[in-house]
């Protein structure tokens, strides 16, 4: 039978948490709590019912659930090696089970609690289990909720910008190419959030190992073309940033296949200089 948590215990977790939301707690008060916090900690299952309360405890306000996911995370970092097997394996479940999670705060929390278990794993095959199953899930990603799509992205994007090293083992190149065709069918999706973190992917990945784009260098660059030409219909500052970054890379690693197209990119970053939004202007001027 998977962990439960007892009414009793539940109770004196939540009520903390309440008491710190108070806005009549005193300082004297929120000592004490601290306290009493401290004290639950010293028992590795208290992780199980702040993974509990963030992730199942529906009843519950989106407040209190964040906070014991930041509660949860910030364990995690601290003391993940020293929690018993059960414990680890309950929480990589329930964060897994709620980074398509429909309020984002909770899917968020989720998303960096997995990110922290991955690092403290990079040196077991648990990360690598983590990535294969987020990729191949997007096999299916014309048929995944929004916001279960955005949760794992966000994983996705975390690992790569983490854990680089994972790109260049041998092992994950039938991982890499589900990766490359799933995100560059998302390039050109109707959701700009969607679009903006999938190129995200593809720069980090791109910077990190660009000879595993040796492939699909044809397609990768028709798709940031074609958002260039777009973009501005978008107006979305971020995806802008984003396809600078993109261009800017393959001009400085891989000059040879930018060659043709060189005097349209020179003209889309003259424009980019220009726009209202400074960052954008700023990105624009790495180039």
């Amino acid at each position: 039978m998977s962990w439960q948590p007892t009414e009793q215990k539940l109770s004196e977790v939540l009520q903390l948490f309440h008491k710190t939301s108070a806005h009549n707690t005193t300082n004297e008060e929120h000592y004490v709590i601290f306290q009493q916090l401290q004290q639950l900690q010293k028992n590795a299952e208290f992780n199980n019912y702040l993974a509990y309360i963030m992730c199942d405890l529906e009843s519950e306000s989106k407040n209190i659930r964040v906070q014991a996911g930041f509660k949860l995370k910030f364990n995690v970092e601290a003391h993940y090696l020293s929690f018993p097997l059960i414990v680890k394996q309950y929480i990589q479940q329930k964060a897994l089970q709620s980074i398509g999670h429909t309020i984002a705060a909770i899917r968020n929390c989720s998303s960096s609690v997995l990110c922290v278990i991955a690092g403290h794993e990079k040196n077991s095959s648990w990360t690598i289990n983590l990535v294969s199953t987020l990729v191949n899930s997007l096999k299916n990603a014309s048929t995944m909720q929004l916001s279960q799509l955005n949760g794992t992205l966000l994983v996705l994007n975390k690992v790569c910008e983490d854990f680089t090293s994972l790109i260049q083992i041998p092992s994950m190149a039938p991982i890499l190419n589900i990766l490359f065709q799933a995100l560059l069918n998302l390039l050109t999706a109707n959701d700009v959030k969607i679009c903006i973190l999938s190129l995200e992917i593809l720069n980090r990945i791109f910077w990190a190992s660009p000879s595993v784009f040796d492939n699909v260098m044809s397609i990768y660059l028709q798709s940031i073309f074609h958002l260039a030409q777009h973009s501005n219909s978008q107006n979305n500052v971020n995806l802008k940033k984003e396809i600078c970054k993109s261009l800017t890379s393959l001009c400085e690693i891989r000059l040879d296949v930018m060659i043709v197209s060189l005097e349209g990119v020179i003209q889309y970053f003259i424009t980019c200089t220009n726009e209202k939004d400074e960052t954008v202007a700023l990105e624009a001027c790495n180039f």
